[in-house]
Order: C-alpha cells, then structure tokens, then sequence
C-alpha cells in the first residue's frame, strides 16, 4: 500500500471568537439586558492572555481535504482530540518530519477494538510505552472521544478519553530527559484511519469524525471553583483549590459578573428562602407540589430526582433555554448524570450547599464519577466548552434545602446550537433530551412565596 503523508493544518480550517465586555444586571426589570458601565469589574481585571488557560483543542483540524497540511503551531507541546460519532480505528502520528518514512523520532498512538497503544520509534527502532486491552482503554463500540498530549517542558504522553483533561487521562508516560530535544522538534501530525492514509477515500467520514488542536498540553486538572481576583491567593495556586475568574474565558467572566453581587434576598422580602423552605415542606405549597408534579419528569417516577427552574427573563437565543436561573434542590434531591450543550455557565451558591461530580462522559457503562466536591454559600463553580460539562447536582443536606443561580451562554460563534440537555434516565437503562423549560418566572415565584409567607401569619 502507498503511503501517503497526511499534515494537519491548524489555520485553514481554525475556529475564531469574538466577545464582549459588557457587564450586565439581570434582575433591573423583566427583560434582561447589557448595561454599559466605565469601571466595570471585567475591564478592570481582564487581561488577554487569562483567556484561554483552560481551553481543550479549539482550532479545527481538517485532514479530509487533499494537502490540508501545515506544521503545528507550537513545537514540542500539542493536544489532540479525535471526537468519533462512528467507531473508526486509528493511528495518530506526531513527528518531527513532515514525510511519513521518516522514523528519526515518532510518538504514536494507535486506537482499535482489542488495543490502545502508545509506541516510540526511535531511529527505526519501535519502542512500546504504553499499552492495554482493558475495555475503557480501547476503542468505542460507537462514538466516543480521544486524545493525545505531549509536553516537552513537562516529559510527558498522555493519552485519554472523554474530556480533555488530566483526570481523564487513561496512559501517564514519562519521557526521559534525553529524548527532551527529540519532542521538542516535534511539529508535524499524521493520522490514519482504518489503515489508510488516503484522505481522499475516507472524505465519507467527514461530518463522522471530527478533529480539534490545542497548543496547550494537558498538565494540571482546573481547579472547580472561581474566585474574584481580589479573593484570589498564591496559596488558591499552589493548592489547585480554585482559580482566579480572570483566568477563564471572557464569557465565563461576564455571567460570573452578572450574578455575584445579586442578593435575591433582600430589603423587599428578608425572609425570602425561609418562604421557600416552608413552600416545601407544606402540602398546600407551591413548591411542594410543583415537585411531586415533576416526580417522573426525568422517567420512572422518582421524587427525589426532581428540582424547581425558575426562570429569569427572556429566552433569547443565546443559550439554552432562559440564561438565568434559580434553581432549588430540596434535601435529599438531585438531578440526573446529564450534559450541557457545551455552553459556558456560572453556578452560585445562594443558600445551603450543593454537591457536584463531575464525569468523564455521558455514558451508561461509565457511571462512576471522576471528581466530586461541595460548594456551600456564595461559593462559585463553572463550566466551559469541553470542560465539566458533564455533571450531577446534589442536595445531601439531612435538613436544609439549597438554593443556586445558575447562568448559561453559547460560544458567540457556534452556528448551530443545541438547545438541549441529555441525561440518563432514573432507571439507569437509558439517556434522553431535557428541554430545559421554566417552571415559572422568578418574578412570579416570588410574589407567590411572598403571598404563602402572609397567609401563614
């Protein structure tokens, strides 16, 4: 068989982003707008360069067009996702030449339904790094996600499955110190799939395979809770326990903006979550029975799977469903394992405490969490496209409900959106779409607490 080299370009086909830095108000009335403001906290603290410190691959990669061959971008460090809809093996060959035959320094992994492997060839000499058969190593029955990173600050290999981070990491290999210069030079990337090199015969798998490049490997995990900048300490650094809002994406920045300095509880009605406790806890109260209402919303019936959404504002076609909403996990209650739409998102703490876990991908067989943690009052947690998308909320609190602000946006220049969420189903067998619709208008609601808390006294 012919071989022939396939180069990866890395700016013929790139995504590009624009962004605002508009602060917003959300609860200024009912219709949500921007507010243009001269000292805005985002202006004040926002630099270029914490845009992207926790971006997965983001440029699209197009090996299905003849030629679409460049050198990537950044020498010696690189992050590779292939994002399968159907099951293709795979070879994906990183080099420090741009022809195939050359085997002076490769590193490559090689994916199929019995293997994952991760080789070295050397000078012509092929040396086995890593390799396993295990079943959660090798490739999918159907569609799945992979990737390859490879640092030669760091000597590291990487390769994983599901999000693009270190928790997901399935092989860890060192790279030993003499080899440093060899992966360094690295800054060509050949793939093939089903054993062939031929672009021009698999341009069938076009809109079945997608492939993404980052020039940022895959070191440390993010840490899951966001801090403001004056909040943030080397120590939040060194320990990994949160990150600077600064340092995520712009669109993060802004809905973490929108709703941290809003008190939902206030001069108007100070006793606003005692209304919405005693709402539960009553049989005659609106939230008592808007949850028994919802008992089979995600399947077979369930009460304890089941929160209230309450809306604020518009649907306005910038995320999915209504960007802003308070939602409330009575004790003992919980969502369902379930994916956003790969959108950025904010989720504050209000009232009582939340658990979250986090998991590598929206699965039936892989159900077991990769990262679990507690946020309790004002503390602040976030999503963004490729990265803790995939998650469970849960109330374990014995006696006391636990009330969240949560704030979504699309990436400003996706084309199609989806508007949904999938989760798995109460009764483990399946995953469904979740149409993220509002239970009742925040405004509503709390003139019906208010109206509760006065018949009550």
């Amino acid at each position: 068989m012919n071989k022939i080299t396939v180069r990866f370009s890395i700016d013929q086909c790139s995504l590009t982003q624009t962004t605002t830095t508009e602060p917003r108000k959300i609860l200024n009335d009912y219709y949500t707008y921007r507010v243009c403001e001269i000292n805005s906290p985002i202006d004040s603290h926002l630099s270029k360069s914490s845009l992207h410190n926790f971006s997965p691959p983001n440029k699209v990669w197009c090996p299905w067009r003849a030629d679409c061959t460049q050198i990537l971008d950044q020498r010696g460090q690189v992050t590779i996702e292939i994002d399968q809809k159907i099951s293709l093996r795979f070879e994906l060959r990183l080099s420090i030449s741009e022809n195939l035959t050359n085997d002076s320094y490769i590193i490559y992994l090689s994916v199929d339904q019995h293997q994952a492997s991760i080789r070295k060839i050397i000078n012509g000499i092929t040396i086995i790094v890593n390799q396993s058969a295990n079943v959660e190593h090798v490739l999918k029955c159907e569609k799945g996600k992979y990737w390859l990173s490879i640092d030669y600050a760091n000597l590291f290999i990487k390769y994983g499955q599901g999000e693009v981070r270190d928790l997901c990491a399935l092989f860890k290999s060192e790279i030993p110190s003499n080899e440093q210069n060899n992966v360094r030079q690295i800054q060509y990337a050949h793939i093939s799939f089903n054993g062939s090199y031929d672009m021009t015969q698999l341009k069938k798998f076009n809109d079945k395979v997608k492939l993404k490049v980052g020039r940022n490997p895959v070191i440390d995990d993010p840490a899951l809770i966001a801090v403001s900048p004056t909040d943030f300490s080397l120590d939040y650094q060194r320990s990994n326990a949160a990150v600077s809002i600064t340092r995520l994406h712009r669109h993060c920045q802004n809905l973490y903006y929108d709703i941290i300095k809003e008190p939902f509880q206030g001069d108007d009605f100070l006793h606003f979550y005692e209304a919405i406790e005693q709402s539960i806890h009553s049989e005659t109260g609106w939230c008592y029975k808007k949850l028994r209402e919802k008992a089979n919303r995600f399947g077979k019936p369930n009460i304890l799977a089941t929160y209230l959404r309450i809306t604020i504002g518009r649907n306005r076609g910038t995320s999915p469903g209504v960007p802003y909403v308070l939602e409330i996990w009575s004790s003992g209650h919980y969502s369902p394992i379930h994916r956003h739409a790969n959108t950025y998102g904010i989720i504050r703490v209000l009232y009582g405490e939340i658990n979250v876990k986090l998991y590598r991908t929206l699965d039936l067989k892989e159900t077991e969490p990769i990262r679990e943690t507690t946020l309790y009052e004002n503390q602040v947690t976030w999503l963004s496209p490729g990265l803790n998308q995939i998650h469970k909320l849960e109330n374990k609190s014995s006696n006391k409900t636990c009330i969240t602000i949560q704030a979504y946006e699309y990436h400003s220049e996706e084309i199609n959106n989806y508007e949904y969420f999938d989760y798995i189903t109460n009764d483990k067998e399946s995953i469904s779409v979740f149409d993220p619709v509002s239970d009742i208008n925040y405004f509503k609601f709390k003139e019906l607490m208010i109206a509760e808390s006065k018949s009550r006294h």
